[in-house]
């Protein structure tokens, strides 16, 4: 059996620094009470999204390497569209784009299609390259 004390007064006194020992309970304290009502009514802080930049030969040869692979009956595996993605991304410069507003996808649109012919030619002389068929098993 436990042995019953009476040690809570005291350390209440020492917890709360007071001499009584009384302690406010902090949700029936006003000004907490007041607080957390202003926090659950004020206007939530919408920030701005910064800018993002994205590399517009990527987002074109993610695009585009699934159909080549299609038209070309090309390997169709992971590991073949890994190496032909990173190939290609090797062979091609690359362009990025800063993205700060709705505005700014009429000029990626605009980019994209004059990029577009020099990242379809290079998939396709890359998959033509590419010689693994994994689709044969032995």
């Amino acid at each position: 059996m436990t042995r019953k004390t009476n040690k809570t007064a005291p350390l209440l006194r020492l917890l709360t620094r007071s001499e009584t020992g009384d302690i406010t309970n902090p949700i029936m304290n006003e000004d907490f009470k007041q607080g957390v009502i202003y926090v659950r009514t004020a206007e939530p802080v919408i920030e701005k999204p910064e800018a993002v930049e994205i590399n517009i030969i990527s987002e074109l040869i993610g695009e585009w390497l699934p159909q080549t692979i299609k038209r070309f009956n090309g390997c169709d595996c992971a590991v073949c569209r890994a190496e032909i993605t990173v190939s290609a991304l090797n062979e091609i410069p690359p362009r990025y784009v800063r993205i700060s507003d709705e505005t700014d996808f009429d000029e990626i649109k605009a980019l994209k299609e004059e990029l577009r012919p020099s990242v379809i030619s290079t998939l396709v002389k890359l998959v033509l390259r590419n010689h693994n068929d994994h689709r044969k098993i032995s």
